[in-house]
């Protein structure tokens, strides 16, 4: 639920995103038609030089701000594309192995860049160590194209009594 619920907020701010550079884009573009004229309506006489150099100065302003907004929002909109050519990379793999009757190394190579495990936790910990009710290690898989997939909570935890825990 809570994946979810960060996976819409994530679309809706590259949603967000990428309206806000199409209309910088756009307004760079009228800002430059608009020089044009106002350059224009200076060599034709219509404007005078003071009043050319104070709008000249305001539009030039402007584009110079919308261009530092389109470089701040071009490495998100970067992000997400990369994103997107992961997880459609990860999905093309799946749909390879849609049957998987039993684990190969190919099958695992195809799918996991890497599997994390954590340092050994004593559980209900008594006076001498190999005593502890339950031990527990932190395992984190990262999977090619996408990285790990996020988890209501922290992540797995797998226990020495051969039962998969959930912290949190």
């Amino acid at each position: 639920m809570a994946g979810k619920k960060a996976q819409n907020d994530n679309e809706k701010s590259i949603r967000k995103a990428k309206t806000e550079y199409s209309k910088a884009e756009n307004r760079i573009r009228q800002l430059d038609d608009i020089i044009s004229q106002i350059y224009e309506d200076k060599v034709s006489g219509e404007l005078s030089s003071e009043r050319f150099a104070k709008m000249l100065g305001k539009y030039e302003q402007e584009q110079t701000e919308l261009t530092v907004k389109m470089d701040a929002l071009r490495p998100v909109l970067e992000q997400a594309k990369a994103q997107t050519q992961g997880i459609d990379k990860f999905l093309r793999t799946v749909k390879r192995f849609t049957e998987i009757k039993e684990l190969s190394a190919e099958v695992v190579s195809e799918f996991i860049e890497r599997i994390e495990v954590g340092e050994t936790e004593m559980v209900n910990q008594r006076r001498f160590p190999h005593w502890a009710d339950e031990k527990r290690q932190n395992i984190r898989i990262v999977y090619n194209y996408i990285g790990t997939i996020p988890q209501e909570g922290e992540p797995i935890t797998a226990s020495a009594s051969g039962k998969t825990v959930y912290k949190g």
